[in-house]
């Protein structure tokens, strides 16, 4: 198997999750950094969960700008919804 699990690498598979860049970028890895964070679990039910990912010290060495993502994973009916909801926390100019 190739997967990384150490965080240095997105994990195959899947949907990624793409935020806040598409593509190669200088501040961190490709297509961002949410695909290799650690999100939190928000809400849960039988048949949906929401998670969370916000900046921190980690996210603000490569994007430095305050946001808050919300992924609803969401299964009905024999179908898979998914959402991402991204909020710019921080102050406009």
């Amino acid at each position: 198997l190739t997967a990384k699990l150490d965080g240095s690498k997105a994990i195959r598979g899947g949907i990624p999750v793409v935020f806040p860049n598409f593509g190669p970028w200088k501040l961190g890895p490709q297509h961002g950094f949410a695909r290799i964070s650690t999100w939190t679990v928000a809400d849960k039910g039988a048949d949906y969960v929401i998670l969370t990912l916000t900046n921190s010290p980690e996210t603000e060495k490569m994007w430095n700008y305050p946001f808050n993502l919300q992924y609803t994973i969401r299964l009905q009916d024999n179908q898979l919804f998914t959402i991402l909801t991204v909020e710019n926390t921080g102050k406009w100019i």
